[in-house]
């Protein structure tokens, strides 16, 4: 899919507001992945929690998230730089 979107289009902007924080950090470093070997990904906008809000969130709405299958998992020790051993030398 990302393929044929970078062969459609020359500037993309892509949105994961709310999801980063349901995925583990090999998800996410996937998708970091992804992304950057596309060249008309152009910027990625984020909602990023750090692991002092993961663990607030965690004992408030992840409780009943956790409950249905839907846990809070990721929030990276090292904020932003998570980012930079998963997409090369292109910055988004």
């Amino acid at each position: 899919m990302f393929a044929e979107l970078n062969r459609r289009r020359n500037k993309i902007l892509v949105l994961t507001e709310g999801l980063l924080i349901y995925l583990d950090a090999e998800e996410v470093a996937s998708l970091a992945k992804d992304l950057s070997a596309n060249s008309h990904f152009e910027r990625w906008i984020m909602d990023l929690a750090s692991p002092g809000l993961l663990r607030i969130m965690q004992r408030t709405t992840g409780k009943q998230l956790s409950k249905v299958g839907a846990p809070f998992k990721f929030a990276p020790p090292e904020g932003p730089a998570f980012f930079s051993a998963h997409v090369g030398s292109r910055r988004m």
